[in-house]
């Protein structure tokens, strides 16, 4: 059998980790799309209403 070089014939990294569980390590590193773009969203939101909030307040201080 033919060796990989810095590897086994079975693939099976330094770290005792064979590709298919360094993959599946990699993939729960970061949320789904969806989480993300949820995130995105409520952070949207939240800067949306401290404008529009800083924005009343500046239109009531300048109309008494």
């Amino acid at each position: 059998m033919i060796e990989a070089q810095g590897g086994d014939t079975c693939e099976i990294s330094g770290t005792g980790e064979t590709p298919q569980e360094r993959a599946t390590r990699r993939l729960t590193a970061r949320p789904a799309v969806s989480v993300r773009l949820e995130r995105k969203s409520i952070a949207f939101a939240v800067s949306l209403y401290v404008a529009v909030s800083l924005l009343s307040e500046l239109l009531h201080l300048s109309f008494p």
